[in-house]
């Protein structure tokens, strides 16, 4: 699952990730905190 979460990441910060504007999935989104741990898994 790491790799996806590593896509999931990389869409939303290069603005790649689209929805229809429902603004609970946007503040969902933007709530969205990762850390990784030492073998670089989220």
């Amino acid at each position: 699952m790491a790799r996806f979460h590593q896509e999931l990441g990389a869409a939303m910060q290069a603005g790649r990730l689209r929805h229809d504007g429902n603004p609970a999935l946007e503040w969902c989104i933007n709530s969205v905190v990762g850390h990784l741990d030492a073998r670089g898994n989220v």
